[in-house]
């Protein structure tokens, strides 16, 4: 599965309509391998957009880009709305969950949660092996968590990509509170971590595409 991360800075009197725009990506549902897209304003910095869209294959994302991305680009007129965007891709390397899949996020969850890592070379065993034998367990407790992905980006070998999808912010922020202090003192990723930033939003119901 490939994770594509695009962020956009829109300034304050375009949101409106940028948003607008954002509702006619319906078009992606003709598209073959994909699975569903979703997105939201980021809380922490009201003017950007985070949007993510999840493929089956590379192959399936390459062809879209090749074949039907311009064309719905130049039917939304999106790109005059924002002053800077940035794309990554990702891997999934594997679920959060092993019974809450993605198309569960896709299609239920109201609130997402994404930390970006940049690990080092040397520790990246590790954090693989706490995000599987801590993290995992500890966030499949949490109620109202709906399952997410843990996934490699394409373009820089040592960065990693934890989303997960939750019922609602409330939901979250008990999970929070309740579990996550004991979760990061038992994986301690400072040791493991050089660069760490999250972002989080409530997904836009008319951003939302699904399958």
């Amino acid at each position: 599965m490939i994770i594509k991360k695009i962020s956009c800075h829109v300034p304050p009197e375009a949101k409106q309509v940028f948003s607008e725009q954002q509702a006619m990506w319906n078009a992606l549902k003709q598209c073959n391998g994909f699975l569903g897209q979703f997105g939201g304003w980021e809380e922490t910095n009201s003017y950007t957009a985070s949007i993510y869209s999840f493929w089956e294959t590379l192959d399936d994302y390459r062809h879209f880009m090749e074949h039907t991305h311009d064309s719905i680009v130049e039917g939304t007129n999106q790109q005059k709305t924002y002053n800077s965007i940035s794309i990554d891709l990702f891997e999934r390397q594997f679920n959060l969950s092993e019974e809450r899949d993605i198309y569960n996020v896709l299609e239920k969850a109201h609130f997402v949660r994404i930390a970006l890592a940049t690990v080092k070379c040397e520790f990246i065993p590790r954090f693989i092996y706490f995000q599987q034998g801590i993290w995992n367990p500890g966030m499949q407790q949490a109620e109202g968590m709906l399952g997410g992905v843990f996934a490699r980006s394409r373009e820089v070998e040592n960065q990693f990509l934890v989303l997960s999808g939750w019922k609602s912010a409330y939901d979250h922020r008990q999970y929070m509170q309740s579990f996550f202090p004991s979760l990061l003192e038992a994986a301690n990723p400072k040791r493991d971590v050089s660069f760490l930033v999250g972002e989080q939003f409530s997904i836009q119901e008319t951003w939302r595409v699904s399958r």
